[in-house]
């Protein structure tokens, strides 16, 4: 099934994307390179599959302002990018953290979009819900589990000190236990040449 990728030039940034698959048109916020790989390719089978990064994972041409960080600045980038590749009314997919910029950009535009799908994520990110979230896991797992997780985020911290600029993907792939079925799958393959903007993820992130 062909590929289709590339690069639109929204101010600062290029922000990469990659079409697959026929039928429905639908975006998925979040890396073009991590996005494509973990998404069923059955789905391509059914749906025009559009992934696109959001500025977290986009490299800036010269320095940042605080005015490029926003939520707002990424909404617009999406929408900008929709009209670009003329795109009729879209499903929007976010995934996690990605699933409150779905949101937000439906009600910013929702002219644009005809559906909203959000995959694992929490109805807030305040504190209440990360405690809940956290209770849940020590309740709910084996030992076995946990005790990979704490040993994992020992390593992580030591890592992300190191190596600051991939605290980002570093941090995610230590939560394995938590986020996969397999609590030892290693999905650093899945992370492969993806390039994170840590100035513009902290901030999205909190």
């Amino acid at each position: 099934m062909p590929v289709n990728t590339g690069s639109i030039n929204v101010g600062k940034f290029d922000i990469k994307y990659q079409i697959e698959g026929t039928g429905e048109p639908v975006i998925v916020i979040d890396s073009a390179i991590y996005y494509p790989r973990t998404f069923s390719q059955r789905l391509r089978d059914h749906l025009r599959l559009v992934f696109i990064d959001h500025r977290g994972f986009a490299q800036p041409s010269n320095s940042l302002e605080s005015s490029d960080y926003t939520l707002d600045a990424v909404l617009d980038d999406i929408e900008h990018i929709r009209k670009r590749l003329n795109l009729p009314r879209v499903i929007i997919i976010g995934h996690s953290g990605h699933g409150y910029m779905a949101l937000e950009y439906a009600k910013k535009y929702p002219d644009a979009v005809s559906h909203v799908v959000l995959l694992a994520m929490s109805p807030d990110s305040s504190p209440r819900s990360f405690e809940t979230a956290d209770r849940s896991f020590q309740e709910s797992v084996c030992p076995g589990r946990k005790e990979l997780l704490a040993k994992n985020l020992a390593e992580n911290f030591q890592q992300s000190d190191i190596n600051p600029s991939q605290a980002f993907i570093t941090r995610v792939l230590k939560f394995s236990p938590m986020i996969w079925y397999d609590e030892n799958f290693d999905a650093t393959d899945l992370w492969k040449d993806v390039k994170v903007n840590p100035e513009i993820m902290d901030y999205l992130w909190g």
